[in-house]
């Protein structure tokens, strides 16, 4: 390695330290130089970092707070299976296993691109999701007793913003109840009753 500051000599033979001299070059620097071409734009490979647009970062930071308010719900829900009978000192019941992990299993199936979701618990101990967007309200209650036979049951409802409303129910499974997901509501719909 080469010592930046060491010493030389000038034309007049008195020795003169580089330092003191910041502006001169030495040829070897002065070759890296000039050897050094600049690399045009349309030649770098596509995988090259740049900086995103004003756009693709309201985009991206918009995923990301969609993203953290669907880990906020799971974590609510998450949260609410540890609730028992009388949790808000009003006789309210225990929310159904069932119902938690249908609602936990749905809330993996939202994408940045839904509409945020809140969950809440309902006094009959139903889990709820509930979204609201553009003026519009929706829900998804996720209701059923752990025992029953014929398994859980949704409840879906929308008022869309011209104050309309509109409203279905079933079982997880029921073609109508996904289809009022899918089409209604805009969210996805349960697959194949998995919940």
């Amino acid at each position: 390695m080469m010592d930046t500051n060491a010493s030389f000599r000038t034309d007049a033979g008195s020795a003169t330290s580089r330092a003191s001299r910041p502006f001169i070059m030495d040829a070897m620097s002065l070759l890296l130089l000039m050897g050094t071409a600049a690399v045009p734009f349309d030649s770098l490979s596509p995988t090259a970092t740049r900086a995103p647009s004003v756009v693709e970062r309201r985009s991206q930071e918009s995923r990301r707070r969609l993203r953290a308010e669907i880990e906020d719900s799971l974590a609510r829900m998450k949260e609410f299976s540890s609730y028992s009978d009388d949790w808000d000192s009003n006789g309210a019941s225990a929310p159904s296993e069932a119902a938690i992990n249908a609602a936990l299993f749905y809330l993996t199936l939202l994408q940045p691109w839904h509409p945020a979701p809140l969950a809440t618990l309902s006094r009959d101990g139903e889990a709820v999701l509930e979204f609201d967007e553009d003026n519009a309200f929706s829900s998804i209650r996720f209701r059923g007793d752990d025992q029953a036979r014929d398994g859980l049951q949704v409840e879906v409802y929308k008022r869309a913003n011209n104050g309309q409303s509109d409203y279905d129910e079933g079982p997880v499974s029921d073609d109508n109840v996904n289809r009022f997901l899918r089409d209604i509501m805009k969210l996805p719909p349960i697959q194949n009753g998995n919940v």
